[in-house]
C-alpha cells in the first residue's frame, strides 16, 4: 500500500453538510489539503454529487464546496 505524503489532521471536527436547503450533522475526519472524510449518520450522497460543508475553525465558520469522490455504508 502506498503511504500518503500529505499531512493530515486526524481529530474529528463537527460540521454540517448538504446541498440546497437540506443539511445534516456529521464529523470530518482525516482532513488534508485535498479532501476529508465525512462520517455521516443520516444522509449519504451519491458519487459526483456537489455538496456544501460548513465547519468551525477557531470558532469561525468556514464554508467549503466539494464533490463526493466515494462513499460507503457500514
Amino acid at each position: 500500500m502506498e503511504k500518503r505524503i500529505e499531512n493530515r489532521f486526524l481529530h474529528p471536527v463537527d460540521l454540517i453538510y448538504g446541498d440546497n436547503d437540506t443539511f445534516s450533522p456529521g464529523q470530518a475526519r482525516n482532513i488534508s489539503a485535498h479532501g476529508l472524510l465525512i462520517q455521516a449518520e443520516y444522509q449519504i450522497f451519491p458519487i459526483n454529487r456537489k455538496v456544501k460543508v460548513i465547519l468551525s475553525i477557531d470558532s469561525e465558520p468556514v464554508s467549503l464546496n466539494g464533490i463526493v469522490c466515494w462513499n460507503s455504508e457500514y
